[in-house]
């Protein structure tokens, strides 16, 4: 839904309409409320399991 600059390098930068696919954090509790681990569909899509993942803010997406 919005634009998010990652401002960490375990961030996941992310444009409005990017399709993110939401993964489970290797460590649950390193999870931070309203933060959720993921990877861009079309990174997955061209690398599989090397795709870039990191963290993202809920509130800027939306579930499909």
């Amino acid at each position: 839904m919005h634009d998010y600059t990652a401002n960490d390098s375990d961030e996941l930068e992310m444009k409005a309409g990017d399709v993110v696919l939401v993964v489970a954090f290797d460590n649950p509790e390193e999870q931070d409320e309203g933060w959720l681990m993921g990877m861009k569909e079309e990174d997955w899509i061209q690398s599989k399991e090397s795709a870039i993942k990191g963290v993202f803010p809920e509130n800027f997406t939306s579930r499909l």
